[in-house]
């Protein structure tokens, strides 16, 4: 395993133990990880393998802050829309660069495929 997939998986086992979020760790100077991981960060370690490490858990950290926000609104709804409207269908997409839910409540509509001209 290279010296760049170490540092990052250590920073990320350190983000996710610790309960950092991804604005935290995309912050985070040279000198609060070095002091963060102790003796976990190697003196040979450059600025640019550490900004590439803190962009990939800041990404990972988002991929689990995204499905924690699916789950407490599946959580939350769920019973709702199944109580009241039991044919809903919904998808996560991006909009803008944020996560946005499309939510039909009656099902979502079929798309004619093969629309007859008049």
């Amino acid at each position: 395993m290279s010296l760049i997939n170490i540092v990052t998986q250590k920073l990320l086992d350190y983000a996710i133990a610790h309960n950092f979020t991804s604005i935290q760790v995309e912050n985070a100077t040279w000198e609060q990880i070095k002091n963060q991981l102790n003796q976990d960060f190697p003196e040979n370690f450059s600025g640019a393998e550490l900004n590439k490490a803190q962009k990939y858990v800041a990404e990972s950290l988002r991929d689990l802050e995204r499905k924690a926000i699916k789950d407490q609104i599946k959580d939350k709804i769920k019973t709702w829309l199944d109580s009241n409207y039991p044919n809903y269908e919904f998808e996560y997409r991006h909009e803008s660069g944020k996560l946005c839910i499309e939510l039909w409540i009656f099902g979502k509509p079929e798309i004619d495929t093969n629309p007859e001209i008049e």
